[in-house]
């Protein structure tokens, strides 16, 4: 096996199962979401559900299709973590920059 390609590769991500963070916030039909999570009600259902761990997906700055599987989400107390989120339910693929020959 040789060394890890580099740069930028196309990825077909499956869709996650249901009930996850994720979904839920698809779920809202808003295709652009910002949340002030510190204005969350302090007690009731709402709150529960964001006390709770929600399963996501989050790959940060790296990716391998070698990791994925049919339960790729994390529990995620995003209250413990989080003061927000901005949620965008469509984008496109990465492209690399223009490199500038100096």
């Amino acid at each position: 096996m040789g060394p890890p390609k580099r740069g930028l590769k196309n990825f077909i991500m499956k869709p996650l199962q249901s009930a996850t963070f994720d979904e839920a916030l698809q779920s809202t039909g808003f295709p652009l979401l910002a949340l002030d999570l510190r204005a969350l009600p302090a007690l009731g259902p709402v709150r529960a559900w964001f006390d709770a761990p929600q399963g996501t997906f989050n790959t940060g700055a790296v990716f391998s299709d070698a990791w994925w599987d049919d339960d790729a989400t994390t529990p995620t107390h995003f209250l413990e973590i989080y003061d927000g989120l901005f949620f965008v339910a469509r984008t496109t693929a990465a492209r690399p920059n223009h490199i500038r020959k100096e």
